[in-house]
Order: C-alpha cells, then structure tokens, then sequence
C-alpha cells in the first residue's frame, strides 16, 4: 500500500460518498449483537462469514496506510459496558502502551472521559465530540472525524481507541486492526466491535496467553491487515 496524506484522502472521499456518511458509517458491517452475524468460522475465529457488500478492492481504495483501530474484544464481540472498559488485564495494557507511545490516539468524548487521569502522557490525544467549546488538558477536541483527520499528517501513526460507535465509523477507514481476543463471553456488556468481513481482512500475527494470577482470562493478541 502507498501512503498517501490524510487531507488529500478525505478530499477524495468528499468527491464520491463520504465515509462517514450514514449511507457509508458501518459500510454493512453487522453488530456483533446482530444474530445474523454471530456465525463464525475456524479459519477466522473472529471474522464474520458473511461477505461484505462492499468489494475487498473498493474498501481498500478507502483506507489509510497511517490508520490502525486497537480494541480488546470478548468472544462475543463485547467491548464495554456502562462507558466502561470490561476487562483490565496488565499484559493488554502494557500492549496498548507499547503500540501508542509517542502517536497519535483518536477517541470519543466517553471514552475519553473514562480514562482515570485524563489525557495518556506520550501521546497526541485527540477527541471527537459534536459539543461547542469543548475543552480538556492536553487533548484537542475536533467536532468530526474528518475535521480531527485533515490535522494529522500522512507520516503520523493514528491509533483509532474507541469507542463503538468510532469503530464503526472507521472500521473501513483503518489499514490495520491490533485486536486482544480475551476468552469470554459476558452476558450484561451494551457496546460491540463490529463484525469482520474475512474478504477485506488477513491475519498476520497471533500471540496465545492462558490466564494466570494477573488475568482472569486467556487472550490472545492478534493483528490483521487489509487485504
């Protein structure tokens, strides 16, 4: 894949259909809530097997070599509950840590509001959120995705954090998805990572760990990159 500068990217999609457009957002992907798309296969234990709508080529022609989404995900998709993470387990943290240091991170306001000491130190935090005149210390607050984008340059790492609804809006804008499968399946969660078309993405890395004294749960951590 060729980089290519975020601005210019996003000027293209403005020619066609946005990508955060209602008509885009999801792009089709189903929510791991979906019953429809809980069918998985062994090749992919993560990844929908139902095709995209869209072509593995065109969803490549949309995504930028610079984004990456990093989520920790149960079995069932679940990523949170009540605007909070469901999991805290030391080796996934420490994980996110070494991916994000010294890059850019992108999040809604929720997230951002849940982590514990504000702002992640040794990182561009930005914030998405549709509210006026939102301030926070050392973070910049952009009122759209887009807008939050055109101030990142092409050689800039973007991390895409959370939470669900800015995984859907980007799942088809990211080149890479560094993706925690932690072996359980809770019952009471409220938010979800959208399904994966295994069309559009291949797995290049997958790291077990069984669970321990200091994690409740196996996990697993895997990466996928855009076919």
């Amino acid at each position: 894949m060729t980089h290519i500068h975020i601005s210019r990217g996003l000027s293209q999609y403005n020619k066609e259909a946005s990508p955060l457009s209602p008509s885009r957002r999801g792009g089709g992907l189903a929510n791991w809530n979906n019953k429809e798309s809980t069918t998985m296969n062994n090749s992919f234990p993560f990844l929908g097997t139902e095709a995209h709508p869209q072509s593995g080529e065109s969803a490549k022609s949309t995504a930028l070599d610079n984004v990456s989404i990093i989520v920790a995900v149960a079995k069932n998709g679940a990523i949170g509950r009540d605007n909070q993470l469901l999991y805290h387990l030391p080796n996934d943290l420490k994980h996110f840590k070494t991916l994000t240091t010294g890059h850019t991170i992108v999040m809604g306001r929720k997230t951002f509001e849940s982590l514990p000491k504000g702002a992640l130190p040794n990182r561009r935090n930005i914030v998405l959120s549709r509210q006026e005149d939102l301030h926070y210390e050392n973070a910049e607050c952009y009122r759209s995705l887009e807008d939050a984008l055109m101030q990142c340059d092409y050689w800039e790492d973007v991390y895409i954090i959370g939470g669900a609804e800015l995984y859907k809006q980007t799942i088809e804008l990211a080149s890479r998805i560094h993706l925690t499968l932690i072996e359980d399946a809770p019952a009471d969660a409220d938010a979800f990572f959208p399904a994966l078309d295994p069309n559009q993405w291949k797995e290049t890395s997958r790291e077990e760990h069984p669970a321990d004294e200091k994690h409740a749960h196996a996990y697993t951590f895997i990466d996928y990159m855009r076919k």
